[in-house]
């Protein structure tokens, strides 16, 4: 429905398409944590968003899209990195009319107001001095290759041409850039300014935020995973922008048609080459083979055997109390300092 709206109905259909064999989107939907909610409720965010623009004038507009940005922002912390690209938005929307300004400030001090006792609690402020992140260093190329195409690739796909930093700069990455690239100047081509200045905020400001977070801090704060609803923006940058080729000035029909094609096929190709190993190859299966590896420890611990494992793993510790059946106990194994 967003791509319909600012695209039209071929740019819907692409992006559909796009969802639909993204399998970093499928990931994350069949995955028993809170990232495909908020990927969902950060969609529906964005969309009663333009909803709330058509008619900005009226408070009532605005209700869906302050519930919706409370909800959202409350399933997952960082969805705070896209209400900043909501702002970065809304000053191209009252640079032109600024009497909707003080509409706009009313509509985020309700949602600060309704956030505070979430992200101004003392308790996040003091884990954030003790918290370790168990992430990485900023990876642009690698964080958009998986919103556009997964992370699910061959490794001669996937491998970096570089040894450092990992996932870095491999071809599939550097195509997915080399697409997300082309579609932004096609957008800047064919689309209004207002729908431009919407899609390219909503896309790169949440990742440029927490690569600079990364980056300034020298943690390990960066996966796309915590940007895991940055892949809805990417996608529908991608459809627009091929959906517009057909738009551009100076090209041939043929020409248009058959970068329209290329494009397009490149999205499907890596899209469906990373669903078909996410489906089944072993490499890229979520988790280990639990029930089995409860079913080896049945046979082969005794009373006088400690099982020590590595991390505090919710999956073991649900298949140990509900498969394991033997006399020995489990404990995870302590850090050491050396």
């Amino acid at each position: 429905q967003i791509a319909r709206w600012l695209g039209g109905k071929r740019a819907a259909l692409i992006a559909a398409l796009f969802c639909a064999l993204n399998p970093f989107q499928l990931w994350y939907a069949q995955f028993a944590r809170n990232y495909s909610l908020w990927m969902a409720g950060s969609a529906l965010t964005i969309f009663l968003l333009l909803r709330a623009w058509k008619r900005p004038h009226k408070i009532a507009s605005w209700i869906p899209y302050v519930l919706a940005a409370v909800f959202t922002a409350y399933v997952f912390y960082l969805e705070a990195f896209f209400l900043i690209a909501h702002n970065v938005y809304a000053l191209t929307r009252v640079r032109k009319r600024p009497e909707h300004l003080r509409t706009w400030v009313m509509v985020q001090l309700g949602i600060g107001a309704a956030l505070a006792p979430w992200y101004l609690r003392p308790e996040l402020r003091a884990n954030s001095q003790t918290y370790e992140p168990n992430a990485g260093p900023a990876n642009v190329l690698w964080a958009i290759q998986s919103f556009l195409v997964g992370d699910t690739l061959p490794l001669l796909l996937q491998n970096p041409l570089i040894a450092d930093p990992a996932h870095s700069l491999g071809i599939a990455s550097l195509v997915s850039v080399l697409l997300v690239a082309a579609a932004v100047f096609v957008l800047w081509r064919t689309v209004s300014r207002d729908t431009f200045f919407l899609l390219l905020p909503y896309g790169i400001v949440p990742l440029a935020l927490l690569a600079g977070l990364a980056a300034l801090t020298g943690r390990g704060y960066f996966h796309p995973r915590y940007l895991a609803a940055n892949s809805v923006p990417l996608v529908l940058i991608a459809a627009l922008g091929i959906a517009g080729i057909g738009r551009l000035p100076g090209l041939g029909a043929r020409l248009k048609r058959l970068l329209t094609l290329g494009a397009a096929g490149i999205v499907v190709a890596l899209s469906g080459v990373g669903l078909r190993n996410y489906h089944y190859n072993p490499a890229f299966a979520r988790g280990p083979d639990w029930a089995g590896v409860m079913e080896t420890l049945n046979a082969q611990t005794g009373p006088d055997d400690l099982i020590l494992y590595t991390c505090p793993d919710p999956a073991f510790n649900y298949y140990f109390d509900t498969v394991y059946s033997g006399p020995a106990h489990k404990t995870v194994m302590p850090k050491s300092q050396d």
